[in-house]
């Protein structure tokens, strides 16, 4: 059985979100040792006590306010930055290996309530000997070679086996269950399912683009 699910994505539209990111410091500025934080973070197989920076985060100048914030340093992992109003939704939601963590954004002088929905990959939703897999080129995606992979484990080799400008993708994934919200192994995009589509649009919530996604998905 096919299944329908979207990624999630910030929006560019600058009437809408102000300027491109909408965040890219923190109010006592990034550190190095926070970057580096942020690198292991992305690497483990469980979730961080703590996320650095998510305490004290401020608006660009120009920035607009939106239930979805774009930012710079936050891209690399794996989520999504959220309103309250926006948590709302998604808590009624099945979330595959996601965590809320709370967000103090600091702008024209109050503090809104966010959350950073940070996401493990989703190791188990994966049915691999079923799932089909390509490399790419990266300028050139059209000219793709589908491979087989077995495991996560053997996704992981493979990913290190491609040559530079190429890059291992999903093309057609099994999955073992169906959830809302998640994100594949190996992959920074956040998809969702149609429920969750509707319920992000009936909301009328701000600062995301929903957009088809080439990946294939069945149960």
């Amino acid at each position: 059985m096919e299944l329908k699910y979207y990624e999630i994505e910030p929006s560019v539209d600058l009437d809408i979100v102000g300027t491109i990111p909408q965040i890219s410091n923190t109010k006592n500025g990034l550190k190095k040792a926070d970057l580096d934080t942020y690198k292991k973070i992305k690497k483990a197989k469980s979730f961080p006590e703590k996320i650095p920076g998510l305490d004290n985060l401020i608006l660009d100048t120009g920035a607009k306010l939106t239930d979805f914030l774009d930012c710079t340093f936050l891209a690399g992992l794996r989520g999504i930055l959220v309103s309250l109003r926006m948590k709302k939704v998604l808590d009624g939601l099945k979330i595959s290996a996601g965590k809320f963590y709370d967000v103090n954004l600091h702008y024209n002088g109050k503090v809104y309530e966010y959350y950073f929905l940070y996401f493990l990959e989703s190791i188990d939703l994966v049915n691999y000997p079923k799932s089909i897999f390509v490399v790419a080129d990266y300028l050139d995606m059209d000219e793709e070679n589908e491979i087989k992979l077995n495991s996560y484990e053997m996704h992981g080799l493979e990913n290190k086996k491609v040559e530079a400008g190429y890059i291992v993708n999903n093309k057609v994934i099994s999955l073992k269950f169906m959830p809302d919200l998640f994100a594949l192994p190996y992959s920074n995009i956040i998809y969702l399912s149609e429920v969750t589509k509707k319920n992000l649009e009936a909301a009328n919530l701000t600062g995301f683009d929903i957009n088809s996604t080439k990946t294939v998905f069945y149960k």
